[in-house]
């Protein structure tokens, strides 16, 4: 696994678990007063909890998972990235020619 494949794996369950309006379909925006990242944190585990059962499972593991390789992602560019500064997309130095 990659962090890409992780990404791309959270985002297909995140459509299963909250399917995006059909088109034209209302979308109602709740207000939300939450003021911090903590308070946005403990209203996120206070939904997810209510919600019980296997889905406040699902929900928790799935944000493990994504913290998880987000950590590993950040540490892996500290470690590495001074390796792959000024490398294009190719893995060449811009301007770089095959000629």
């Amino acid at each position: 696994m990659t962090p890409a494949n992780v990404r791309e794996f959270l985002d297909q369950l995140a459509v299963r678990l909250d399917p995006p309006p059909a088109p034209g379909e209302r979308v109602r925006i709740a207000a939300d007063p939450a003021r911090s990242y903590e308070e946005i944190l403990r209203g996120f585990f206070r939904h997810t909890l209510d919600t019980g059962g296997e889905a406040a499972f699902i929900r928790l593991w799935l944000l493990c998972l994504e913290l998880s390789y987000a950590d590993v992602t950040e540490s892996i560019e500290e470690q590495y990235g001074r390796f792959f500064t000024g490398l294009g997309a190719g893995g060449e130095e811009p301007g770089a020619s095959h000629g």
